[in-house]
């Protein structure tokens, strides 16, 4: 997401297993000054600014498929806005909750399949009229929550006959990142990587993702050699 507001670049990235990571760039005047206008989406717009966009990228590895759609930032939040590239550039009903604290953030997404169309039309509306309804039903603090995800699920069931499936929790991925940094410098090979150690004193990779620098002593690349090459590891370079 970019913007020109208090928030100028907000980039998150996640894979199929729940893995997660994040960055936002913000600037922290105009962060510390807003104020908390009643106005629904008051907060939003001013942090996002009034004009901006979001893309989306898709990528599959086992297909070599990647697809990329842009849209303007719309609505008075984060949902909204995911809810109209939805609509946009993958022509799917999609309804986005997010709620988020100083402890944890959560998301719900309901979303129309292409293959839902299968039946009688009607019933088929009337499916998805309830779980409109539903969804006004669900607080953000019921989303927010561990045991509220179960209660969320419970108001969007209620008088329809949609799926839900399980909530999962998301990991970071850093822990990830660190080991295919580790898998970098064994392809370089030993002796390259002490030449680096014996003239600097340690080895820093910087992630070109978040700018966070993973620093390897003596100890670190000894223990680093000491293992061997893992075995299936992937080189990203």
């Amino acid at each position: 997401m970019q913007g020109n507001g208090a928030v100028g670049l907000l980039v998150a990235q996640c894979a199929h297993d729940f893995r997660m990571r994040a960055v936002a760039r913000c600037d922290g005047a105009a962060l510390r000054g807003l104020s908390g206008d009643p106005r629904r989406g008051a907060i939003f717009r001013r942090l996002v600014g009034t004009d901006g966009r979001i893309t989306v990228t898709i990528e599959a590895e086992e297909k070599s498929m990647r697809y990329q759609g842009v849209v303007p930032l719309a609505g008075t939040s984060l949902g909204e806005s995911l809810e109209a590239y939805f609509a946009s550039s993958e022509q799917l009903p999609t309804r986005v909750l997010l709620a988020a604290d100083q402890a944890c953030g959560a998301g719900m997404l309901v979303q129309k399949l292409p293959d839902g169309d299968a039946g009688d039309p009607e019933e088929i509306a009337a499916v998805w009229e309830g779980a409109q309804r539903g969804i006004e039903r669900v607080t953000p603090g019921s989303i927010a929550t561990v045991l509220g995800r179960t209660a969320a699920g419970t108001a969007l069931y209620r008088g329809t006959t949609c799926g839900c499936f399980a909530a999962h929790r998301c990991a970071s991925s850093a822990a990830a990142v660190k080991a295919r940094v580790a898998g970098l410098l064994r392809a370089l090979g030993a002796e390259e990587v002490r030449g680096v150690l014996q003239e600097q004193g340690a080895v820093t990779v910087t992630c070109e993702f978040c700018h966070r620098p993973y620093r390897f002593d003596v100890a670190d690349v000894e223990a680093l050699f000491a293992e061997g090459p893992s075995s299936g590891s992937e080189v990203i370079h």
